[in-house]
Formats: C-alpha cells, sequence, structure tokens
C-alpha cells in the first residue's frame, strides 16, 4: 500500500490534521485555523502538495450512529474540499475519537481507525 493518507478532524474554525504513509503509523501535524472554506482549501492545499497525499480521510460526528446538523456539514465541506483538492475522499466515524482538547491528537485517532479498518 502506497497511498498517504490525511485525517481531518474538522472543526468550524479549526482542523485537527494527521499524516499516514503506506498504511503505517499514524503521526499530528499542527493543527490549522481558517475562517473561509476558501482559507482552509488554500492551506489544505499547500499540505497535501508538501506531504504528496492520495486520499483525504475525514471524521464524521455521529451521535448514537445519527447524523446530525453538524455531519451534515461536516458533509458538505468534506466533499468541496475532495473536489477542490481533487483528491478522494473517505468518511470515518469519529464518535469515539474527541478525547483530548488537541485536535490533531483527534485526526492520530481517526486515521488510526481507518488504518485498522484496511487491516482487517
Amino acid at each position: 500500500m502506497n497511498e498517504k493518507f490525511l485525517a481531518l478532524d474538522i472543526g468550524d474554525k479549526k482542523v485537527g490534521l494527521a499524516v499516514s504513509s503506506g498504511g503505517l503509523i499514524a503521526r499530528p501535524i499542527p493543527t490549522i485555523r481558517y475562517q473561509t472554506p476558501a482559507e482552509l482549501i488554500s492551506q489544505l492545499k499547500e499540505i497535501c502538495r508538501r506531504e504528496k497525499i492520495s486520499r483525504l480521510i475525514i471524521g464524521l460526528p455521529l451521535k448514537s450512529d445519527l447524523a446530525t446538523e453538524q455531519t451534515k456539514k461536516t458533509e458538505r465541506l468534506g466533499r468541496e474540499l475532495a473536489k477542490k483538492l481533487a483528491l478522494p475522499c473517505q468518511f470515518v466515524d469519529e464518535s469515539y475519537t474527541t478525547i483530548s482538547d488537541n485536535d490533531s491528537d483527534s485526526a492520530v485517532l481517526i486515521l488510526e481507525q481507518h488504518l485498522s479498518q484496511l487491516k482487517t
């Protein structure tokens, strides 16, 4: 597996990030702050270029396996990011990843969950 993943824990004003190459260990990279989707896209374009990302893994906030307004908002933004960055994306249930105030730590958990699903 030679794909390089970028996991996103999307919030209203900041995004926690983690990367993994070849299905190996997920590592956090600095959280980014944004005011508009265009600003977020610009920052992510640079990160994806620098890190040679091939796929986005986006945490999806569900409550008791049900979609909420935040879930729908995250899905819309995730699809827009995938389109603007010209990358495939996959959504992962992030219900149990927000155990830390550090958004990038949550992104690591999202990515580790995705990687473990690939191994099964």
